[in-house]
């Protein structure tokens, strides 16, 4: 049997691997819809994403 302890860390780090998982299909839908309001709610969604940078730049471009 495992451990309390590492049942703890097992759920941890499925619950990291599901967010990330998640915020990679925002931002793939964000990229394929690639308009300003679906770069703006991935950014809502994840304002630390791992695609943060790249939907900020997208916002800068189509909002000139």
């Amino acid at each position: 049997m495992k451990s309390a302890k590492a049942n703890k860390r097992l759920l941890l780090h499925l619950s990291n691997s599901i967010e990330v998982k998640n915020d990679t299909l925002a931002w793939l839908l964000a990229k394929q819809k690639n308009t300003f309001s679906h770069y703006k709610d991935y950014l809502k969604r994840y304002p630390k994403g791992q695609y943060y940078r790249e939907a900020q730049a997208k916002l800068k471009v189509l909002s000139q």
